[in-house]
């Protein structure tokens, strides 16, 4: 019986579900920062609203707030952003997530004053924020920070220039068509940076020319909208001269490519003033690839005078404080060239992954740690997003939404911070000068044969009207083809599909398949037929070559070729009477490219004045032969006898 009882409860337990377990239920549960409080003071509230997602009971977990103590140094912060170094605990609070009811977008809310928090020195505090099972495991965690000022600030403020690019992939296709930028980073960029809310704060825009023509080039409505609020914001604003698109400056100077950066920069500082209506800056250079000695030296050439160099790029030193001012920039020449640094710290909290508003409050933060740092001192900061970076709502209004409201941070330009803020000094006042780290990267560009593309593009170029889109086309796919976005396969693709494009051009141009052509006198002219199979009328150099010819109106001439056919008449004199071959090539009134050639006979029937006096003195010999001869048979006829 007893066994028998067993069994039953044996099936019973297999056959019965268990009850769920609640850590199974919320295996997906997520944490992120809806909003938080940027600046907080002592007689203010510091509010954190959190959006939880993936818990279907909120009985069954739990938020833990831990108040960490304040940050020491700016590489304690750096160790805080991934949960580590944070210190001891000042406050803790523990709720069940029931108790803190979602608002009408779903963020739940924690709130304290500076007084339930015990804060009393300005710092910047680390928050730890935990979703947990009850009592059990954690589920999530996040770490934002708490910026706290116990007292309003008496000295300068810490200036930040914020350089915000304005890019998308290339619009040119490889083929040379136009497509419309991606719309969605751009609309959002501009719809946020024109909010009246923060028209005040500076931005330096850095467009990618490349891109604001194919915002031009498009006729959709809303990329017009989006175009237009450009404009807008761009006669507010600091704007930037950007090559065509992003180059390696390195890459192109070790391969001999001078004229090639001289073009992107000439082109892009036409195409960012026509379609924005502004001036850019051409003086600045913000470098996105690494930079060496003889890259800032050629940039110098072409009047730029001052540079923005990424943290990463410059030789390591020892220094007590982040650099946040001026510096001169040693190139190996006699005179170093004004710098300033784009902090690498800041640049790490424009990521396109995870929470968007926690990454704007800790970029907050960064900055001001970097305040507190030195507060009595003039100092600025440079923020230079990668390109790569997709701006989001959430991050641009939280992030604006501090900097404006900031009473520790200043928004400034970049040209402001050249010259309004001191440049760093060394012992007895002395500048400091920084070098440009050492790089063994070696460049990737394809440099010869990006010199004969362009060979080709200019010769092409001579042989249309002035203006030609098609001259355009060929130079924006030679430029684009150089952009540092793209590897080293699609980039010969490109080169690839540009080349087929010029031959297909030259290919237009026909000279008539080789022929005799015949000369009844000794002057006289051959026709010859040409064939323009392009739309566009083309000028070409028409070359003629024969060692038994003379050409009395010269072996080179300049024709205008229609489309369709044109015919030109040759003057050709023959030195003596045969068949002599004659060699007619169409080259570019430029470069010497040759468009189109063929070989022909020309055959003179006509003698030359030695050979007629040979043949009349020949014919006057036989008739004095002749005559002669008659006479001198008729004597012997009358001696012969009867």
């Amino acid at each position: 019986m007893r066994r028998a009882v067993a069994v039953c409860a044996a099936l019973f337990v297999l056959l019965v579900p268990a009850p769920p377990v609640a850590g199974a239920q919320n295996e997906g549960a997520v944490l992120r920062v809806a909003s938080q409080t940027p600046w907080l003071q002592p007689d203010g509230t510091w509010e954190l609203r959190l959006q939880v997602a993936g818990v279907p009971d909120p009985e069954s977990v739990e938020v833990r707030v831990i108040v960490h103590r304040r940050v020491s140094s700016r590489s304690q912060f750096d160790l805080t952003l991934d949960g580590r170094g944070l210190g001891s605990t000042i406050r803790a609070t523990t709720a069940r997530l029931s108790e803190w009811p979602p608002d009408a977008v779903g963020a739940r809310r924690y709130a304290a004053t500076a007084g339930d928090l015990d804060l009393t020195v300005t710092g910047v505090y680390p928050v730890e924020v935990v979703l947990r099972e009850r009592g059990g495991d954690t589920l999530d965690r996040l770490v934002t920070h708490l910026l706290f000022l116990a007292k309003p600030i008496d000295g300068p403020r810490l200036g930040v220039s914020w350089i915000m690019p304005v890019h998308a992939t290339p619009s040119t296709t490889a083929d040379g068509e136009r497509r419309a930028p991606a719309l969605g980073p751009l609309s959002t960029l501009v719809d946020v940076v024109q909010s009246p809310a923060y028209a005040a704060f500076p931005l330096a825009l850095a467009p990618t020319p490349e891109t604001l023509a194919g915002l031009a080039a498009s006729r959709d409505a809303a990329t017009r909208q989006v175009l237009d609020d450009l404009k807008a914001i761009a006669g507010d604003h600091q704007v930037l001269a950007r090559p065509w698109v992003p180059v390696d400056v390195r890459a192109l100077v070790a391969g001999g490519l001078e004229d090639e950066l001289a073009a992107q920069r000439r082109r892009g500082r036409d195409v960012t003033a026509s379609v924005l209506g502004v001036d850019p800056d051409t003086r600045t250079w913000v470098a996105g690839e690494a930079l060496d000695d003889a890259a800032v030296r050629r940039l110098r050439d072409l009047q730029v005078d001052r540079v923005v160099v990424p943290e990463t790029d410059l030789a390591p030193v020892e220094l007590s404080l982040t650099l946040a001012q001026p510096f001169e920039l040693d190139v190996g020449s006699p005179r170093p060239i004004d710098a300033v640094m784009a902090d690498g710290g800041l640049r790490a909290h424009f990521t396109n992954r995870g929470d968007q508003v926690l990454a704007a409050h800790q970029l907050l933060a960064d900055l001001a740690v970097l305040y507190l740092d030195s507060p009595q001192r003039e100092r600025a900061v440079v923020i230079a997003p990668p390109r790569t970076w997709r701006p989001t709502r959430a991050f641009l209004d939280a992030a604006l939404q501090g900097l404006t409201s900031s009473p520790v941070l200043s928004g400034m330009s970049i040209g402001d911070v050249f010259s309004t803020i001191d440049a760093a000094t060394v012992r007895r006042g002395a500048p400091m000068i920084r070098e440009l780290a050492t790089s063994t990267r070696t460049a990737a560009l394809p440099a010869s044969r990006i010199r004969d593309d362009r060979g080709r593009i200019e010769a092409i170029g001579s042989t249309l009207p002035v203006n030609s889109p098609e001259y355009d086309a060929l130079d924006r796919r030679l430029l684009t083809a150089e952009s540092a976005d793209l590897t080293s396969a699609t980039r010969a693709d490109r080169l690839a599909s540009l080349e087929r494009g010029m031959q297909r051009m030259v290919d237009a141009v026909l000279v008539p398949r080789s022929r005799t052509l015949t000369l009844t006198a000794r002057e006289g002219e051959v026709p010859l037929t040409f064939q323009n199979r392009s739309d566009d009328t083309l000028t070409v150099l028409v070359r003629l070559d024969s060692d038994r010819l003379e050409f009395p109106d010269g072996t080179e001439r300049s024709l205008v070729l229609p489309p369709r056919n044109t015919t030109m008449r040759v003057r050709v004199r023959a030195r003596t009477s045969g068949a002599f071959p004659l060699r007619v090539t169409l080259v570019s009134p430029q470069g010497g490219l040759a468009l189109a050639s063929s070989r022909f006979t020309v055959r003179s029937t006509a003698a030359s004045g030695v050979g007629v006096a040979l043949s009349a003195g020949a014919g006057l010999f036989l008739l004095l032969w002749w005559a002669r001869h008659l006479v001198r048979g008729r004597r012997a006829r009358r001696l012969v006898p009867a």
